[in-house]
């Protein structure tokens, strides 16, 4: 589940928003809002746990390679 989404399941209020696909959060549940430390994967936010990333390319640029260097590391605990 989305981190957003998940705490904005903590109130009884955010509960039933989160039941539809926009969640509504007020300024200072935006300022407060933590990351999880496993959540981005790559760069800045590229590529998060959880999320869809769309590769795409020219063909011979490496988006196989890549995704692939990705699931090995990802294989071993280290991603």
């Amino acid at each position: 589940m989305h981190p957003i989404l998940a705490a904005s399941r903590e109130t009884p209020e955010k509960a039933k928003e989160a039941d539809h696909p926009i969640v509504f959060l007020t300024p200072d549940e935006i300022c407060a809002y933590q990351v999880p430390p496993d959540y981005v994967l790559v760069g800045d936010c590229h590529l998060v746990r959880g999320g869809i990333t769309l590769i795409g390319g020219p063909p011979g640029v490496g988006k196989s390679g890549a995704l692939v260097a990705l699931a090995l590391q990802a294989s071993r605990g280290l991603a």
